[in-house]
């Protein structure tokens, strides 16, 4: 029984199969199912996160879930020059897709944990399956570090997240 806690899967790779997995039971008779969130987390690259939560009282859909994934993220000037970790400007553009734009539900922006960016995804399941969700919004940048939070929700309830951080010089 895990109450709390974290359960490592190690060495899983991208793109490489791997049959880990771990299989829980819930009592009958306990009144309440409760909820399973899982988080995936790169250690390593600190990008991207993903996170489902699971109400064990809803079964599971048939179809496969996919994750929604945050692609060509970019800072850009207002003159469409693309900036990299560090700038003198007090206010950077940033864009980014989502793949696989009918399953998106909405993407959010923090900027140093403030919510500055919200875009809803109005066009759901009407568009081809590859096409991608585009969002693009005006950040003002604080002196100093700047830690920007990108994340994407999919209609089935995953969350992915993409980490950033930019200097902006005094």
């Amino acid at each position: 029984r895990i109450n709390r806690g974290k359960l490592l899967l190690k060495n899983l790779e991208p793109h490489k199969k791997q049959k880990d997995y771990f299989l829980f039971k819930s009592l009958m008779d306990s009144g309440t199912l409760g909820k399973i969130s899982l988080e995936m987390v790169d250690i390593k690259s600190g990008t991207p996160g993903i996170v489902y939560l699971w109400n064990l009282n809803k079964m599971l859909p048939e179809q496969k879930l996919v994750t929604p994934e945050l692609l060509g993220v970019s800072w850009q000037d207002k003159d469409g020059n693309y900036v990299e970790a560090e700038t003198d400007l007090s206010s950077l553009i940033l864009q980014g897709n989502v793949s696989n734009v009918n399953d998106v539900r909405d993407v959010y922006v923090y900027l140093n944990n403030k919510k500055v960016f919200y875009s809803l995804n109005r066009n759901s399941g009407q568009q081809d399956k590859n096409t991608e969700f585009h969002f693009q919004t005006e950040v003002n940048l604080d002196t100093g570090n700047n830690q920007i939070s990108i994340f994407s929700r999919s209609r089935s309830g995953f969350t992915s997240e993409r980490r950033l951080r930019i200097f902006r010089k005094q």
